[in-house]
């Protein structure tokens, strides 16, 4: 008996699994390219309720992330902008000094780690500061001495920052993605042993604020958070490049269609003009060219009836050139940045640089004051963790634990101009004083004010009591404000980072 030979009709039971198995296999892919949003199918572009208008979906915060590494490592001018800013924030690198010596020995012991390294990591992580406009560090204390040292944590990895609901300028956890957890070494209270505990929520180092905890107004937690160019209610950071992108990738493209503008200008074509020549003539003729065309610097010989001509395109370079300095003069502009820092000095003289040099300083002096609560932030955490585990007395009243971080200084000073200034300011001094219209204190300040312009630190009070302990020579005094002048205009020492970049 024959067999009745199928339609190739699908049924509805066929089509509905079919449906079924397209979603879940799409689903799975979803979940792999952006595992923090794939809750369900069509989550794409929501934000979590956990986060504010102020953050970006975690996809597209991703993303610009991605960007703003990808501009670095290709596009000179965006690799510069970051590099530049972090030399002049960080500079030299930074310098701490405490003032109790068992407060510092602390900080010492965490500074020289070999896996802390800040002599040489303190530069990366300034760098990617201002590159992903967030840090996030997970800390390793030793349960026994509270000796502190840093991890690091990629923020493509973080799923999302928690804020506390009472107040949202608090950050209070650090959620990583699923599989980016960070294993941390916790003691089992069972067989009292250390055992490896992978962790997927951070707490963010905050003070302790429970009265009833032994670590109360303590710093506390499992990571450092930091974050820049966010609102204040927003709970992730930006890139430095997050505005700049779409018009450093413009200002590619301009750049490459000017290159090839130019290969096609640095081209040219023989016009060969056949006077009275039929089709067949030009035809020949164009055979023997093309087997021996003439090379650069040869010469050809021909009669009247053969004209040889050069044509070259003509295609308006000059104005896609004026366009690409308005694109650039935007992209430094909105990096804050003068266009002579970048070597654009033909509209640009002294006195016009030292203006627009003004609101760059303040731009970066606010970038480095954030630096250095970085730092400071993170010595506070070691000297808690110290006082925590014992290790600095907790109740000694003799126990100083105040600290300080300096960053370089990098704004531009004119010596000659400081020094000028100086020797007005003496000479000033000297008749107000025998006019009795200042005191001796406020003139040893101004004096001590001005000469640290140039580099030279005096404590006027200890000044006042030396200048007390002998009697008032006003000429003696003037011959020893000229050597502070000479000592501090010419005594080669660097002028500062931003004299060196006057001079590039």
């Amino acid at each position: 008996m024959a067999r009745k030979r199928s339609s190739g009709a699908v049924t509805t039971a066929q089509e509905r699994f079919i449906e079924q198995e397209v979603e879940k296999r799409l689903r799975r892919a979803f979940e792999q390219i952006l595992p923090d949003v794939a809750d369900r199918p069509g989550d794409e572009g929501f934000r979590r309720i956990t986060q504010t208008e102020k953050d970006l979906a975690p996809p597209a915060h991703d993303r610009h992330l991605r960007i703003a590494y990808y501009l670095y490592v290709t596009n000179p001018m965006a690799h510069r902008i970051i590099d530049m800013t972090r030399d002049f924030v960080i500079g030299d690198g930074a310098q701490y000094s405490a003032k109790d010596e068992r407060v510092k020995a602390v900080l010492d012991k965490h500074w020289n780690d070999p896996v802390n390294h800040w002599d040489i990591k303190q530069f990366a992580k300034v760098k990617e500061l201002f590159l992903y406009g967030e840090q996030i560090y997970p800390v390793f204390v030793n349960e026994f001495t509270g000796h502190v040292r840093l991890g690091y944590i990629d923020p493509l990895n973080v799923e999302q920052v928690l804020p506390d609901p009472g107040n949202p300028e608090v950050l209070k956890s650090v959620v990583l993605k699923t599989g980016k957890e960070v294993v941390v070494r916790e003691r089992n209270p069972e067989t009292n042993r250390l055992v490896a505990v992978p962790k997927k929520e951070l707490r963010v180092i905050n003070v302790d604020g429970n009265p009833r905890s032994p670590t109360y107004g303590r710093l506390v937690g499992d990571c450092f958070y930091f974050a820049m160019n966010k609102a204040s209610n927003a709970t992730r950071g930006f890139s430095e490049l997050m505005h700049l992108s779409d018009w450093i990738d413009a200002y590619d493209q301009l750049l490459f269609t000017h290159m090839e503008r130019l290969m096609f200008l640095r081209t040219f074509v023989w016009d060969i003009l056949l006077e009275g020549a039929d089709e067949q003539a030009i035809k020949l003729r164009r055979k023997n060219l093309s087997l021996n065309p003439p090379k650069p610097g040869s010469w050809i010989v021909h009669n009247e009836k053969e004209k040889w001509t050069a044509v070259t395109p003509d295609l308006k370079a000059t104005e896609h050139t004026e366009e690409e300095r308005k694109v650039r003069a935007l992209i430094l502009g909105g990096a804050g940045i003068p266009p002579h820092w970048f070597g654009e000095g033909e509209d640009v003289n002294r006195a016009t640089a030292l203006a627009m040099d003004t609101p760059v300083f303040r731009m970066l002096k606010a970038r480095q004051r954030y630096v250095r609560f970085m730092v400071e932030h993170i010595f506070r955490f070691c000297v808690d963790q110290a006082i925590i585990k014992r290790v600095l007395p907790a109740g000694d009243e003799t126990l100083s634990t105040d600290l300080a971080v300096t960053l370089p200084e990098f704004s531009a000073r004119d010596e000659g101009q400081v020094a000028r200034t100086l020797t007005d300011l003496v000479n000033a001094m000297t008749v107000a004083r025998s006019q009795n219209w200042v005191s001796d204190e406020t003139a040893a300040r101004l004096i001590a004010m001005i000469a640290s312009k140039l580099g030279v630190e005096i404590d006027p009070d200890e000044e006042m009591a030396k200048a007390l302990a002998v009697p008032a020579n006003t000429e003696a005094f003037k011959v020893a404000i000229e050597k502070i002048i000479a000592r501090g205009g010419h005594d080669g020492s660097p002028a500062g980072v931003s004299d060196q970049a006057q001079g590039a």
